[in-house]
């Protein structure tokens, strides 16, 4: 009965209008979603609770209540207990209902999800999970990457006496301080970065996205040409030039925006102009005016176009 009562609970969530079913979602309900993951031994029973947990409304005072209620940890539990879990449905439910906890407007509750050591396996997620797992978990990595610039503590500069005698500190070369992981959730220092690349060559179009917003914090943050060399050094790309074949235009645009950026650095615009202007001349020849436009800069950057060309 209470596996059916779940199922029918979870049925009311999916479309998101809680109108008929929001006086019942409270504090001592989410008590009772969390004890019944915690304690049950059926992979289904426990992938619904974590379901409706995944799709309750994102807001402050509901958040604050999982938090409250000791959800990190249970995801957590969720996340890493491979003994417990005999369905995949259960890690990207799991996945999913962290995705509230990662977003860069509470850096509360960032720290609260990176003190608990999830980072990591988020990171390992994106290697192992199914494609709507390794989508959520970039997601969230995406979110706290977007954190980092700012968290990312100064280089202290040695004095004229220790600078004779003592290396100074490089730093991150992404972010040009020092980062961890936890404190200053570091996309190099977590080693996600070369999975996210990876994930650029999937056929799943949202995991594509998914992973593109998350390497493009490195060159949307305060430090845009560091990030640029670090994905240049990553051989990140390359792939993001390919996927301009893709027909999503929204994919497409983030990559076209990105691309001009990356190249304002001389030694990256170089080497890439070659492969780069054949997808560009492929998408001025199509019929999205505002790609066609993006193209046309690009190719102007790149010495192909003339700047007063009629793309623009």
């Amino acid at each position: 009965m209470r596996v059916n009562a779940l199922k029918l609970f979870y049925c009311l969530t999916e479309d998101g209008d809680y109108g008929n079913i929001s006086s019942h979602i409270t504090e001592r309900f989410i008590e009772v979603l969390l004890t019944v993951i915690e304690a049950s031994v059926d992979a289904e029973e426990m992938s619904t609770a974590m379901g409706i947990i995944s799709k309750l409304p994102q807001e402050s005072q509901m958040t604050q209540w999982l938090l409250d209620s000791g959800a990190i940890k249970t995801i957590l539990t969720c996340l890493t207990d491979q003994h417990r879990n005999a369905l995949d449905k259960v890690i990207e439910n799991s996945v999913q209902a962290l995705c509230r906890f990662t977003v860069s407007t509470n850096l509360e509750w960032q720290k609260s999800v990176a003190l608990e050591g999830i980072i990591p396996v988020l990171v390992q997620l994106l290697l192992s999970g199914t494609p709507f797992t390794k989508q959520n978990a970039a997601i969230s990595i995406k979110q706290f990457s977007e954190s980092s610039y700012h968290l990312s503590e100064p280089i202290k500069k040695p004095g004229i006496f220790k600078r004779c005698f003592v290396a100074q500190e490089t730093g991150c070369p992404a972010h040009l301080g020092t980062c961890s992981i936890e404190s200053s959730f570091c996309i190099l220092q977590a080693n996600a970065l070369e999975p996210l690349v990876r994930l650029l060559r999937e056929t799943d179009v949202g995991i594509c996205e998914a992973s593109l917003d998350a390497i493009l914090t490195l060159v949307d943050s305060g430090a845009p040409q560091s990030g640029s060399k670090v994905l240049a050094n990553s051989n990140a790309i390359a792939p993001m030039i390919q996927l301009l074949s893709v027909q999503a235009p929204r994919l497409q645009e983030k990559i076209l925006i990105a691309l001009e950026r990356i190249f304002q650095l001389d030694e990256v615009r170089n080497k890439y102009t070659t492969v780069a202007s054949m997808a560009l001349v492929v998408i001025t020849q199509g019929k999205d005016s505002r790609l066609k436009s993006l193209a046309g800069r690009g190719l102007a950057q790149l010495g192909i176009l003339d700047k007063q060309s009629s793309y623009f």
